[in-house]
C-alpha cells in the first residue's frame, strides 16, 4: 500500500516544517514584533524572568495581556484608532504595574538576581515610556540594536 499524504516530503525536497513561518519572518526577521505588541511582549518577558528568579509577584496580568494584544490587533486592522488608543493605554498601565511590583520585590533579592534583571527592566521601561513620534525607539526587547526597517537607513 502507498504512503499517505502526511508521510510524503514537501515539494522541492525541503525538510518538513521548512515552509511554515510565513511572510512575516522574511520581512524583518524574528526581532520585529509589531508596534502594538511591544508592551505585551515586555510584560510577558519581565514576568517570566521574575518568576525564574524566584520572585513572587502580586499579579502577572497574563489573561488580560493576551486579551489586550488581540484587541489591539483587531482595532488597528479595523482602523478603530480611538479604541486602539484606549487598549494601548491599558497595556502601558499594566506594564507599569508589573515593573513597579518587580522593582519592589528586587529590593529584598540577592545582588546577582538584581544584576541579571536590571537590563531587562530598563528596556521594558523604555518600551513603556516611548511614544509614537519619539526618535530612537526600542523595537525589540531582546535586541536593542534593531532599528526601524521601513524608512531606509537614515531613519532614527
Amino acid at each position: 500500500m502507498g504512503s499517505t499524504r502526511n508521510d510524503e516530503e514537501p515539494p522541492g525536497g525541503l525538510p518538513r516544517g521548512a515552509l511554515h513561518g510565513g511572510a512575516a519572518d522574511d520581512a524583518a526577521g524574528p526581532a520585529w514584533r509589531g508596534p502594538r505588541q511591544g508592551r505585551e511582549v515586555a510584560r510577558a518577558k519581565v514576568v517570566q524572568l521574575a518568576q525564574r528568579a524566584g520572585l513572587r509577584l502580586k499579579q502577572t496580568f497574563e489573561r488580560e495581556g493576551r486579551s489586550l494584544r488581540r484587541r489591539a490587533g483587531g482595532y488597528a486592522h479595523a482602523k478603530q484608532f480611538k479604541r486602539l488608543r484606549r487598549v494601548l493605554k491599558r497595556q502601558r498601565t499594566v506594564l507599569g504595574r508589573v515593573l513597579r511590583d518587580v522593582q519592589r520585590r528586587l529590593l529584598e533579592a540577592p545582588q546577582d538576581v538584581r544584576d541579571r534583571l536590571q537590563p531587562w527592566l530598563e528596556r521594558a521601561e523604555r518600551i513603556r515610556s516611548q511614544r509614537h513620534k519619539d526618535k530612537h525607539k526600542l523595537y525589540a526587547l531582546h535586541a536593542p540594536e534593531v532599528e526601524c526597517i521601513g524608512k531606509g537607513s537614515g531613519a532614527g
